[in-house]
Formats: structure tokens, C-alpha cells, sequence
């Protein structure tokens, strides 16, 4: 059930925390320091994904676009160095990595997004997001670090997305962006940081900043069938992984896979049936249909020697997997019915 009050945000157990840094790169850079040490300090099972912008202090002349990527590219190996300190001396682990807007609306890669930081989460690590403005020009528009994490968040199925904003606020609104997160069911908390109290005050529902209800997710036996409508295909389970669907999610290595209906690539929507056409389960697949017919009733040991290589050592992620009750769903799945 969604977080829909400032004071159950202290219960978010999965969250995204964007740093705007303002004006003036010293003093952003000091509030950066602090926010790293309170990510690198552990609270309980909560997981942290920060996305720290990096666009502080002085801009290149306009339109001279390799001086701005130049620019970006130096703030960030600053910024990154920052956490590592910070983590280092509190032996937690930390991982940086790119990405762009474009890695988020491609289905592969948006499925190759949620692997890779879901397997992160899974060994504690803290996630450091970078826009990557060094390839791409759209990443230096002002704002695209705040759509990105306004499409992470959702993506990775967070409980919060959490925006701080250290220093001057930089001119232009957001809320566009604050209200696409909230109405893919995700609270978002804008506040001003430091906190007196630090991260822990924010959370506990301390005044102060704009809070935005996530909007209900709609989940019915009506919407139920015009998501699996949109699904590109179907994948055949045994008997076996079928009953275990019954308990809960749990990954379908291609032993379980009978049959591989219809043509898709990786990362497409596909649905889970049984023998007799029932749909299960709907999930996100991990190769393309030409690579499980194939795989499908080989064990994963096996994967490599039928093609050649493995990428996964299941079809279908159970990070991936959405049941018809809604158990455990992805709000990535919920809001995309669109195959």
C-alpha cells in the first residue's frame, strides 16, 4: 500500500533520493559531503538509490555544447569521489553508473536497468546515478536529472522519491515532474537540505518542503485483462512452477518453459499460462522468443552451451513478474499496459 502521508515516510524501505545542487559549487559541495556520509551510514533494510546532480557552478558559454559535456563530465568524477570518501569509511559499498533518459524508454534496456541495480540493492550496495550528459546534449537541459528520477523511481518499484535541494533553488518549476512520479503511485517529499536533524528528521515528517500524494494505481479485474491484451507473447509453464506461482513470485528458469508463443525481443512483455491457456502471471522477459525456444525445458547450467552465452539464468526475473491480485506488483508493469 502506498506511503500517502508525511508521517509513514520513515517506513519506506526502497527510495530514491535526488541531490539538486544550487548555486555555488563550494557550498554544494559541502552539503554533498554531508549527505554522503548519512547514505553511507546503514538504517535497517532500507535501500538507497541517489542521483546526484551535478550541474553546479560555471556554465560554459551557450551553445558551446563539448565545453558543457566537458564541464558535466569533470563536476562528476568531484561528486563521485565525494561518496567514495564517504563510503569507503564506513566499508559499505558503492556503485556508480550512468544513464540516460533514453535507457528508460527502450524496454531492453529498462529491463537491463532493473537487473542491474536490483542486484546491487541485493548485496547492500548504494547505487550512485549519473545523468549522462556526455553523450547525449539532452542531458545537459535544465530539469533532466528531475525527470529522471521522476521515471527511476517508478521503474524500480520505490516507496519514495525523496528531493533535496541544497542551496538556491535554481529558477524553474518542476512540479511536472514531482506530479508524473506521484502519479505513477509514488509519494515524492521536495524539501530544502540539510536538515538540522539530517535524512532521519526528513523522514520522520518534520514540516517544511512540498509534499505530493501518490496517486492510487489501479489495479481491477478490467485493467487486469488490458495488461495482459498488451503482452507481445506468451511463455508455457509446467505444472510444477505453475502451483509455485500460486505462493507468491519467484523467478521461471527456462526448465519450466514448455512452449514459446508468438515473437518478441528481450525485455518484452510477455504472459505466464498454463497448459490450458490460463494466464498466470505477467512478467518481463529476458531473451527474445527465437533464444527460449532454444532454452525452454533446458536447465540454466545448460544455457551456455545451447547458445553460445548466458545473460541470465532465468527467463523471466522474479523482480519482473506482476500476479493478477496485484501481490507484490510493479509499478513499472502497472504503468506501462501499452505493449
Amino acid at each position: 500500500m502506498p506511503i500517502d502521508s508525511r508521517s509513514g515516510l520513515i517506513e519506506a524501505r526502497r527510495m530514491v533520493i535526488l541531490f539538486r545542487q544550487g548555486a555555488g559549487l563550494e557550498a554544494g559541495a559541502d552539503d554533498m559531503s554531508r549527505l554522503a556520509r548519512e547514505a553511507a551510514s546503514p538504517a535497517g533494510e532500507r535501500e538507497i538509490i541517489l542521483i546526484p546532480e551535478t550541474g553546479g557552478g560555471p556554465k560554459p558559454a551557450e551553445g558551446d555544447i563539448p565545453r558543457a559535456q566537458a564541464a558535466a563530465a569533470l563536476a562528476r568524477s568531484r561528486t563521485a569521489l565525494i561518496f567514495q570518501e564517504a563510503f569507503e569509511r564506513r566499508e559499505r559499498p558503492l556503485a556508480a553508473l550512468s544513464l540516460a533518459m533514453a535507457d528508460l524508454a527502450s524496454r531492453e534496456r529498462r529491463l537491463h536497468v532493473r537487473n542491474t541495480l536490483f542486484g546491487l540493492l541485493r548485496i547492500g550496495a548504494v547505487p550512485l546515478v549519473f545523468l549522462n550528459e556526455t553523450t547525449s546534449r539532452e542531458g545537459l537541459r535544465p530539469g533532466e536529472a528531475a525527470d529522471l528520477a521522476a521515471h527511476l523511481a517508478p521503474a524500480l518499484d520505490a516507496e519514495l522519491l525523496l528531493v533535496l535541494e541544497a542551496g538556491e533553488p535554481r529558477p524553474g518549476s518542476l512540479k511536472e515532474a514531482w506530479e508524473k512520479a506521484a502519479g505513477s503511485g509514488i509519494p515524492v517529499l521536495v524539501c530544502p537540505y540539510p536538515a538540522t536533524g539530517g535524512l532521519e528528521e526528513i523522514l520522520s515528517g518534520s514540516p517544511g518542503g512540498n509534499f505530493y500524494k501518490p496517486g492510487e494505481v489501479p489495479f481491477d479485474p478490467s485493467y487486469w485483462e488490458a495488461l495482459t491484451l498488451a503482452s507481445r507473447g506468451a511463455l508455457v509453464v509446467d505444472r510444477g512452477y505453475a502451483g509455485e506461482l500460486c505462493q507468491g513470485r519467484k523467478p521461471l528458469a527456462p526448465e519450466h518453459v514448455l512452449e514459446v508463443r508468438g515473437r518478441f525481443g528481450p525485455g518484452a512483455q510477455v504472459n505466464l499460462v498454463d497448459r490450458d491457456g490460463n494466464i498466470l502471471a505477467v512478467g518481463l522477459c529476458n531473451y527474445s522468443s527465437a533464444e527460449l525456444g532454444s532454452l525452454k525445458t533446458l536447465k540454466a547450467d545448460d544455457i551456455k552451451r545451447e547458445l553460445g552465452y548466458i545473460y541470465y539464468r532465468y527467463a523471466v526475473g522474479g523482480d519482473n513478474i506482476i500476479l493478477p491480485r496485484g501481490e507484490g506488483g510493479s509499478v513499472c508493469l502497472l504503468k506501462r499496459p501499452r505493449a
